[in-house]
């Protein structure tokens, strides 16, 4: 999955679809590839069917911090804060050291 993380973060979509495709073809029940797939969904402004991938993932592998942390910016896009803040929370919960949610929701709420 690190070549689906690195074409993700150069934002070669097309490798990184390429890359989650190869990964699940390997293993179907890859709850990063999956999470992946969700982040493209997501970056291209389909947040509902982002929804359903990092939902799937978070099935797959509910310790797996990260989609709940998607979820909680899907959320949070949609206006929907009450649900932003339970999956960044769970996020947190998951991982403390994990530091995005804590950019986006706990630093901004102090003030």
């Amino acid at each position: 999955m690190l070549k689906a993380q690195a074409y993700f973060r150069l934002r070669k979509i097309e490798l990184c679809y390429e890359a989650t495709e190869q990964a699940l073809a390997l293993n179907p029940k890859n709850a990063k590839a999956i999470h992946y797939k969700g982040n493209i969904y997501q970056d291209s402004g389909e947040n509902e069917k982002a929804k359903e991938f990092f939902l799937k993932a978070i099935e797959i592998d509910p310790l797996y911090a990260n989609p709940y942390n998607e979820l909680g910016i899907v959320y949070s896009e949609l206006k929907d804060f009450k649900n932003a803040i339970k999956y960044y929370s769970k996020a947190i919960e998951l991982d403390p050291n994990y530091e995005y949610p804590y950019n986006v929701w706990v630093l901004p709420t102090k003030n």
